[in-house]
């Protein structure tokens, strides 16, 4: 890890489980909502929401699954692609079944963006 105290910070395993898991319900929480008022400021911009939101996600899964699981660091970071972008497929599928929301393909390619930025921010700060 870096000799950073601001990354060390970032890069904590226990302060990541807890991101992970406070955003994950955040998410799930936004999903349950009929709607969501927000200003529109440019075209496309629930789609860079997402990205957003699941770029932060990706990147609090890999930094907590530091140092546990498997050791290979691309695998890991493929696995953690993988869980976060299934995370965007149910969350699809869970909008899908809230009144006044709909399922969109298109914000699950907006999520598996947004994870593999995650993961890839994730790596860049971490490459020795």
């Amino acid at each position: 890890m870096t000799s950073s105290p601001f990354l060390n910070l970032v890069l904590n395993p226990w302060l990541n489980r807890f991101l992970f898991i406070s955003w994950a319900a955040t998410i799930f929480y936004l999903s349950s909502l009929s709607r969501i008022a927000s200003p529109n400021l440019f075209h496309f911009q629930d789609k860079f929401i997402h990205a957003i939101a699941y770029a932060a996600l990706s990147f609090f899964l890999a930094g907590a699954l530091q140092n546990i699981w498997l050791k290979e660091g691309r695998k890991k970071l493929l696995i953690t692609c993988l869980i976060v972008i299934l995370y965007g497929i149910t969350d699809e599928w869970h909008q899908y079944y809230t009144p006044g929301r709909h399922a969109d393909i298109y914000d699950v390619i907006a999520d598996a963006v947004g994870a593999v930025l995650g993961v890839w921010l994730f790596r860049q700060l971490t490459a020795k």
